[in-house]
């Protein structure tokens, strides 16, 4: 085991956008889409409209 994976970071994150990130990650692990489909596909369908428009950004440089 690394010696981060016990570490503790430090976040400018407040508890509330702590809650929404974590809400995030359980509805996006239980979501019925197969595994192998979730990150290419159907990753779109979790990201905001200005993420989504960052990545399509990037592709193009």
């Amino acid at each position: 085991m690394s010696a981060t994976a016990n570490a503790e970071f430090a976040t400018r994150s407040s508890s509330q956008e702590m809650d929404r990130r974590a809400k995030f990650v359980e509805t996006f692990e239980s979501s019925p889409i197969p595994r192998s489909e979730m990150l290419y596909s159907q990753l779109s369908l979790y990201l905001t409209r200005q993420e989504l428009s960052r990545m399509f950004a990037m592709t193009e440089l």
